[in-house]
């Protein structure tokens, strides 16, 4: 299922850079048992596979998933294209983490963290499972500036995904569709009850059940707005799902977000 939207390039994104939210920003963590999880930062030109040598022993992570089947975080050794194999790194990116109360009363900052030269990066957040989690990858100047940091609504937002708070009050589903720009679009209440995708050309990807990173129709190009809200998604099975590691503290399942990024031919003057 896809639709049009007439604002195109990175909607979401520039939603979430200008919107005027009127909630206070709360830096200091509530309360409550603190979880984690994995991100492979990536671009919409990646063309990873699954890591065949990692067992989780979960079925139910996302579409096409089994316990022998990660997501496709690892490179494939056929491709060998310069934007299939790239990773955004902390060199140009970073993280920030908020979650959102169910009352939409506050945005509440986790802090901001950093991908490692593979793309990877570990998230971590304190708030309750039935809270919001907002995670953004925003850019960095070249001398290395995190431009907007500390404002969820500033910066240069390369990608966004969004797992709304668990039963949302009725004016904190009012900003979740002013957020993700369903507030002009017909069934956007049972759009924002779907996982979907708003890819870099501008068009909406629900997505059939869990969340697919190989949908039919983007391929692994999924973002640069990811929206989770399937049956069974919230901080706990996100956390349970993406914040798994083996032995050696490595990742067993990644989400795989796909950061707008542009690449440009090198020229060379001698």
């Amino acid at each position: 299922m896809s639709r049009k939207y007439s604002s195109y390039l990175l909607l979401a994104l520039l939603v979430l850079s200008t919107i005027a939210v009127a909630v206070p920003l709360v830096s200091t963590p509530a309360a409550a048992a603190g979880k984690s999880a994995w991100l492979k930062i990536v671009t919409s030109a990646w063309k990873g596979t699954t890591c065949k040598a990692i067992y989780d022993g979960i079925d139910s992570g996302f579409a096409g998933d089994s316990p022998s089947v990660t997501t496709p975080m690892c490179i494939d050794p056929s491709v060998t294209g310069f934007a299939d194999r790239f990773n955004v790194t902390d060199m140009e990116a970073y993280v920030e983490v908020y979650t959102i109360k169910p009352e939409w009363g506050y945005v509440q900052s986790e802090g901001k963290f950093e991908p490692n030269a593979t793309g990877f990066v570990k998230i971590s957040w304190d708030a309750p499972d039935d809270w919001g989690l907002l995670v953004l990858v925003k850019a960095k100047s070249y001398y290395g500036e995190k431009i907007g940091e500390g404002d969820p609504f500033e910066g240069i937002i390369m990608y966004a995904l969004l797992i709304p708070p668990r039963d949302p009050s009725a004016e904190a589903l009012k900003q979740i569709r002013e957020l993700t720009g369903l507030n002009t679009t017909t069934n956007a209440d049972d759009t924002l009850k779907a996982n979907f995708t708003i890819n870099d050309d501008g068009i909406l990807d629900v997505h059939p059940g869990y969340f697919d990173f190989n949908l039919s129709r983007a391929g692994l190009g999924s973002g640069p707005f990811d929206y989770l809200n399937g049956t069974y998604v919230d901080l706990g099975s996100f956390a349970k799902i993406f914040g798994n590691e083996t032995d050696a503290r490595t990742p067993v399942n990644a989400a795989i977000p796909s950061a707008a990024k542009l690449f440009k031919h090198f020229h060379v003057h001698s």
